[in-house]
């Protein structure tokens, strides 16, 4: 039960950080992420280029896990500390 504990509040993290990004990364990893929408679904639906969607999913995830790794305590659930560099 722990681990559902610590799923639900990870992903209810993602949510808050998806939130406070800039809303056409927040639109496109929502299209992506809780509707299962594809790239081109979702180039189609926002009138945009399939080029402009990867990369906006590709720097939203990159956000995200920044975030992610930053964040001392969801890294101890999933087994990941943030690294220091030298």
């Amino acid at each position: 039960t722990a681990d559902i504990v610590a799923s639900n509040e990870t992903v209810e993290f993602i949510y808050k950080e998806m939130k406070n990004m800039d809303e056409i990364y927040y639109h496109t990893l929502m299209m992506h992420l809780n509707f299962q929408c594809t790239p081109k679904e979702i180039a189609d639906l926002s009138n945009t280029s399939l080029k402009t969607v990867y990369t906006r999913l590709s720097r939203g995830k990159a956000m995200l896990k920044e975030k992610l790794i930053g964040n001392k305590e969801v890294a101890s659930w999933t087994g990941k500390e943030k690294e220091t560099t030298k």
